[in-house]
């Protein structure tokens, strides 16, 4: 640094020495050795998580595998735990306590799966340092959607003929989830526009 200079800032960023509380900084006069003084108390350098999905209008199912991805800056010494919410913040829930990842790597969890009570439009999941939770986090940015699952189960197959004023015919489906009130639709075109109720 320049003779005289109150500040230095460190080219290409802090580096990647997460080694915990054992930082020190010395300052010295690069001609003379016997001028310098050192930090009294150990600091520590911690990484960064960024969440990268669900970030925001993400649509998970019930009863089916959400991805849940994020990406480590720096080589943690901590694990990194999982949680989300319903309700957009309020009450939160944990997925789970895991590896961190190599620095710079998308990692993916694949193991959350949201029951079938689970179903909201404020969804969302944050990740963070488990030793570091106040400084090293990150949140969807928005509110995410867990939505129920249907499954047409008659009429749906070749070969299927109604009779004009037949009422006997059953429309027939499965729901997966806590589904609210449906609502039944049919197509004479092969499944395009219009729709009729």
């Amino acid at each position: 640094a320049d003779q005289g200079a109150a500040g230095y800032v460190w080219p290409g960023g802090i580096p990647n020495q997460i080694v915990g509380q054992k930082i020190r900084f010395r300052v010295i006069d690069a001609g003379n050795a016997d001028v310098f003084s050192d930090s009294t108390v150990s600091s520590q350098i911690v990484g960064k998580v960024s969440l990268t999905a669900p970030d925001g209008n993400v649509k998970c199912y019930v009863a089916t595998p959400c991805a849940i991805k994020w990406i480590p800056t720096g080589t943690f010494q901590n694990t990194v735990t999982l949680e989300y919410t319903l309700d957009a913040g309020t009450t939160w829930n944990l997925i789970g306590v895991l590896g961190a990842g190599a620095n710079g790597v998308e990692q993916t969890y694949a193991g959350f799966s949201p029951g079938v009570d689970k179903i909201t439009d404020k969804f969302k999941v944050r990740v963070y340092d488990t030793g570091h939770f106040a400084t090293v986090k990150d949140t969807s940015t928005s509110n995410n959607l867990i939505l129920g699952i249907l499954s047409m189960v008659l009429p749906n197959g070749p070969g299927i003929v109604w009779n004009v004023g037949d009422t006997s015919r059953q429309i027939q489906w499965n729901a997966t989830g806590n589904v609210n009130q449906i609502k039944l639709e049919y197509s004479t075109s092969s499944g395009s526009a219009p729709w009729t109720t």
